[in-house]
């Protein structure tokens, strides 16, 4: 059988590898800053997590050529296949949890399903081994390598983004978090601020949360974002004793700094946080690593009563790939 086909999926393993020791790297550092979590679901605390999942990230940058060696092969094989079968467990758990209705999302998969395809592919390329001599000399050959290995390590961002950003966690909470974003200079706020208001809206007015923290900052040309947030929600409906405005939310690590003061300070609990699904993820790593936690909230995962579809942003493309790119900076830099 051949496998030469199986070996081009080569980057996206060692690009996962990348992820998972990069965790165990933060894990060790401060267990609150891995995100090993995002595929990996077992009730280790950290870092035991992220070093065990560092065995399996350990063995996908194993080179092609060493499975050679039955050994090295029989230990590749059971690794992959342990790992295999925990990746599909979190892949059923996932949509169990969705047949339950403890959560909904309108994407067809998790990410733990493509750790699923990922791990079925190295299995068969250990368990049915050729020799697979580059065609390449080695120079460029490692150039390229390179190369695809960068762009997998991206691809990996963005399923997680897509993949998490769908999933609306909606449920039970004290108050939800809804961002600031462009006001025009007349006052107006743009079609994206009008659709995380509107969800805000929507959660408190079904009962899900009791109040309303708009944090935002001041625009360049004058308008304060939370101000022209609170004048919305009020002619919504929402009574005004039932909104806090934060000002201090010029970007998302501010907002969590911020809101973790009010949230102290008012003695709330859990927190729901809304925002355009791209921005779910990063939304979640910084809350938690602020100490922070919040539940995220899409406001495209479900059609809304005031507008049979969800709003579509001009410039949709372009937010989703500045966020796969903006994660990872966050995840590293961020700490």
């Amino acid at each position: 059988m051949s496998t030469h086909w199986i070996t081009l999926f080569r980057p996206l393993g060692i690009a996962l590898g990348i992820f998972i020791l990069l965790n165990v790297a933060l894990a060790l550092e401060r267990p609150e800053l891995a995100a090993t979590h995002i595929w990996l679901h077992l009730h280790f605390s950290e870092p035991a997590l992220s070093l065990f999942a560092g065995v399996l990230g350990s063995a996908l940058f194993v080179p092609h050529s060493f499975a050679r060696r039955r050994a090295v092969r029989a230990a590749l094989v059971l690794i992959f296949a342990v790992f295999l079968s925990l990746a599909v467990d979190n892949t059923a758990a996932y949509y169990e949890d969705l047949a339950r209705g403890r959560f909904e999302s309108d994407f067809p998969a998790p990410f733990s399903a493509a750790v699923v395809i990922l791990l079925l592919i190295e299995l068969a390329r250990v368990l049915w081994w050729q020799t697979n001599d580059a065609l390449t000399p080695p120079p460029a050959w490692l150039f390229l390598r390179s190369i695809h290995v960068a762009v997998a390590f991206f691809l990996w961002i963005l399923a997680h983004v897509l993949t998490y950003g769908h999933v609306d966690h909606r449920r039970p909470a004290d108050a939800a978090v809804i961002f600031g974003a462009k006001v025009y200079a007349n006052g107006t706020p743009c079609v994206a601020l009008v659709d995380r208001l509107e969800t805000g809206i929507e959660l408190f007015a079904k009962g899900f949360v009791h109040h309303l923290i708009l944090s935002g900052a001041v625009d360049p040309n004058g308008q304060s974002e939370p101000q022209v947030m609170k004048r919305y929600a009020v002619g919504r409906g929402v009574p005004e004793s039932r909104i806090i405005v934060d000002e201090s939310g010029v970007n998302t690590r501010a907002s969590a700094l911020s809101v973790g003061a009010i949230q102290s300070r008012l003695g709330f609990g859990r927190l729901l946080a809304v925002t355009q699904y791209f921005h779910c993820a990063r939304v979640k790593l910084i809350f938690d690593r602020e100490g922070t936690s919040c539940s995220t909230v899409p406001t495209c995962s479900t059609e809304k009563d005031w507008r049979p579809s969800p709003a579509r942003l001009s410039r949709e493309g372009f937010f989703l790939l500045r966020e796969a790119a903006a994660f990872p900076f966050y995840m590293i830099y961020y700490r």
